[in-house]
């Protein structure tokens, strides 16, 4: 009996001692949290330093920034090459007895107006109205239609006719139009 009350009580001074250890080490561990490195002894952390490690993996991609502020205005970029029009104007109708043109270039004679809505336009010297078309088209800001009509009914030879409709699609007149020989 005598070896099992000292098994017995071996035993039990073992998780009595088991037992205070594990409950010194929470309290411990609870009671001294470090929280910087200031708490360590520099002797402890001299011996604290080792070889770096090697590098981790990328990171995923971060979001995108904000969007930077506008740049400095370049510089101006060279002179492009001359245009190949042989002939622009600005076709002015305000007066309808009287057109005339504004920036002309190319165009020899001014325009005239020989209806309601209809006005003929001398081409530039040795263009051939029956081969080369004139490009028109509507401007400042005005609300209606211009085109030119490929027979020549009502001009002279030499001439391209031109017709300007409000936008009901009646021949109107005080249209301001452009038009380009190329």
């Amino acid at each position: 009996m005598k070896v099992r009350l000292t098994t017995r009580a071996t035993w039990l001074v073992v998780a009595v001692a088991f037992a205070l250890v594990a409950a010194g080490t929470g309290y411990a561990a609870h009671r001294y949290v470090i929280t910087s490195t200031s708490q360590i002894s520099p002797s402890v952390m001299k011996a604290l330093k080792g070889n770096r490690g090697p590098a981790g993996a990328q990171g995923a991609q971060g979001p995108a920034g904000q969007q930077g502020s506008a740049g400095a205005q370049g510089a101006a970029g060279p002179q492009g090459p001359a245009g190949t029009a042989r002939a622009y104007a600005e076709v002015i109708t305000n007066d309808p007895n009287n057109p005339s043109f504004a920036a002309n270039v190319g165009f020899s004679a001014r325009p005239r107006h020989i209806a309601v809505g209809k006005l003929c336009i001398p081409a530039p010297q040795g263009v051939d109205v029956d081969t080369v078309p004139a490009l028109v088209t509507l401007t400042g800001g005005q609300i209606g239609f211009v085109t030119t009509t490929g027979t020549n009914a009502d001009c002279r030879s030499g001439e391209y006719e031109v017709y300007t409709t409000n936008s009901a699609g009646y021949f109107a007149d005080g249209l301001l139009f452009d038009i380009l020989v190329p």
